[in-house]
């Protein structure tokens, strides 16, 4: 898997599972940061791993407590990848690619700090999106901007910006924003998830494609 985090090697990277049924297995309240960041950090470590990656429709209680996810109906169904790092660590971007939007999306249990890329493969878009980055990451890219594979596009922000949650970068892949200019929803109802799969895509077509 290509890493999208700067200093680290694919092979750093080990699968962190957070769905539900694992972790009524293991007893873990995923509503409570704590509990969750010693399970992450407990999966890492058991793979000998130094980056956690993983999330791709995985059910969750984890927004449960957020009224964000529980407007008009449950969302929690995870639309893209969850990679559990640091806070600061840069990442970058997989592809050239120009910079679609530049946005603080603010609010317990939102993006925070978000840059989302689009990329040109053969005269089709696709857009990546970078969710939890620290705020100095507003400053760094500007909407229309011209970067190349491999650029800092921000870094990884800690809980008190990214929308209060273990530091992690939520990364995700959509062949269409249906609309959104700055941000896209990383967490679906299970009523809306066939609605979605038509615009968002395994982030591994991505990842492991380049």
């Amino acid at each position: 898997m290509k890493s999208i985090i700067s200093h680290f090697h694919p092979s750093d990277h080990v699968p962190v599972k957070l769905d539900d049924d694992h972790l009524r297995k293991v007893q873990v309240d995923a509503t409570d940061h704590q509990q969750l960041k010693k399970e992450i950090q407990r999966q890492v470590a058991a793979q000998n791993g130094r980056v956690g990656y993983g999330g791709w429709l995985e059910k969750r209680s984890l927004y449960a407590n957020n009224i964000l996810f529980n407007k008009q109906y449950e969302r929690n169904v995870h639309l893209g990848y969850d990679i559990w790092c640091d806070d600061a660590e840069a990442v970058v971007s997989p592809m050239d690619a120009s910079v679609f939007s530049v946005h603080d999306n603010k609010g317990e249990g939102d993006y925070g700090p978000t840059v989302i890329l689009e990329h040109d493969v053969d005269g089709h878009s696709l857009y990546t999106l970078y969710g939890h980055l620290n705020r100095e990451s507003l400053a760094l890219r500007q909407k229309d901007e011209l970067i190349k594979a491999g650029d800092i596009i921000g870094h990884v922000g800690s809980s008190a910006v990214n929308g209060n949650y273990v530091p992690h970068l939520h990364f995700q892949l959509m062949s269409n924003m249906l609309g959104y200019k700055l941000d896209f929803p990383g967490v679906a109802a299970e009523r809306d998830l066939s609605y979605y799969l038509k615009s968002v895509h395994h982030p591994d077509i991505i990842l492991k494609w380049i």
